[in-house]
């Protein structure tokens, strides 16, 4: 016994072939768009990760490998739980979900195992502006956070010293000429606080004898500074 299709249900099941074709297109695209950008990624010069909307990484260069201490076959496939403590995995999921839905890219600092990472995570979107997958490059600052570290310290030193002494100590900017800082104990030898002097121009702020010194003086120190001489990183006018 044969049975006959009719119009219509032929009509549904090329609309159903149709259908099933154009998704297999669109998942040939998305598969060739995702091969061709993981290529560009491959050589960047930090470490990168590329992750699908559900939070999966799809690819991962080799500096991003190293980062997590594994090798690019043991991350394709894993999550940030995967590499991360619960609070990290957790802010940086709500970044990438920021990402989404903005559509542009979010930086943010994290600090990882003792290390401090800036990243930033890009959305990847298709031609119809639609978001399919998330970029996250991640760079090491932990020897720039050091070093900014160090100087903080080193100014409140320097400003604990030089707002408990005497002396008066300043700072000038060679170009513009104006004091950047001066110590408070200016005003025991002019009357005038720190702020007022520093609003001042250097021939408001200096008498004509200190004024002479100082523009005969500073070309002779800038000289000797630019040519190596460390006596002049620092020291008094005298």
């Amino acid at each position: 016994m044969t049975h006959d299709v009719s119009r219509e249900e032929m009509k549904e099941r090329m609309s159903q072939l149709t259908q099933r074709v154009s998704e297999l297109e669109k998942m040939e695209h998305t598969f060739r768009e995702t091969r061709n950008l993981a290529k560009l990624l491959e050589f960047a010069p930090h470490a990168v990760f590329l992750l699908d909307l559900s939070g999966r990484v799809v690819f991962a260069n080799k500096r991003g490998a190293a980062y997590l201490g594994r090798s690019v076959e043991e991350i394709q496939g894993s999550t940030l739980r995967d590499h991360f403590p619960a609070d990290v995995s957790e802010s940086r999921r709500l970044k990438g979900t920021e990402a989404i839905r903005l559509k542009k890219a979010v930086s943010f600092e994290d600090r990882v195992a003792g290390h401090w990472y800036y990243n930033t995570v890009y959305p990847i979107m298709n031609d119809r502006n639609e978001v399919t997958h998330l970029a996250i490059y991640g760079i090491d600052i932990t020897d720039r956070k050091g070093a900014e570290q160090s100087l903080k310290e080193s100014e409140m030193r320097y400003r604990l010293i030089s707002e408990n002494t005497d002396d008066v100590i300043w700072t000038l900017d060679v170009a513009s000429k104006r004091f950047m800082y001066v110590s408070p104990s200016v005003k025991k030898l002019r009357g005038y606080t720190a702020e007022e002097v520093v609003a001042q121009p250097m021939e408001e702020a200096l008498t004509p004898g200190s004024l002479q010194m100082v523009t005969r003086m500073l070309p002779e120190r800038l000289s000797a500074f630019y040519a190596g001489d460390a006596s002049t990183r620092c020291g008094a006018m005298r």
